[in-house]
């Protein structure tokens, strides 16, 4: 019987996939930090199992940028830069950033990974929640049957 640590751990997995797939799609993987820096993370205890999805900071950036304000970090945009194969001056466009906001934030712009969460909460969730749930009636039905044996 397939134990609910690999139903939460499937799913979640099935999310990260997505997401990493939404990043390519939307051509936001340049230097493949942020989609290499997400990670499934299950866990378990007695009677049930969870995974949890982990990415780095940058995540909440990743589709719908950055409000302008302060500077970002230049050493991201160096690598976002030399990854690109631009010649552009990192100070000048966290400069830019800065005043002006990202591209994707002055477009209005869908987070990736808010994305990617809503469509898996649409499809992979319930299927989840369904095997879940059949898992936990079987383990019910095996302890009652025990009980009055």
């Amino acid at each position: 019987m397939i134990e609910p640590i690999d139903i939460a751990k499937a799913a979640v997995e099935k999310l990260r996939t997505d997401i990493r797939k939404i990043m390519v799609e939307r051509n936001k993987n340049a230097t493949n930090s942020t989609s290499n820096g997400i990670a499934v993370i299950p866990s378990q205890g007695q009677g049930f199992g969870q995974a949890l999805l982990e990415a780095d900071s940058t995540w909440k950036w990743v589709g719908n940028g950055r409000a302008p304000g302060r500077m970002p970090p230049i050493a991201p945009i160096q690598a976002w830069i030399n990854a690109r194969g631009l010649t552009l001056n990192a100070w000048g466009v966290a400069r830019k950033i800065g005043e002006q906001g990202s591209s994707d934030f002055r477009k209005k712009r869908r987070n990736v990974f808010l994305q990617g969460i809503e469509e898996w909460e649409k499809s992979t969730l319930p299927e989840a929640e369904g095997q879940m749930a059949q898992t936990m009636e079987t383990k019910v039905y095996a302890v009652v049957d025990q009980a009055l044996k």
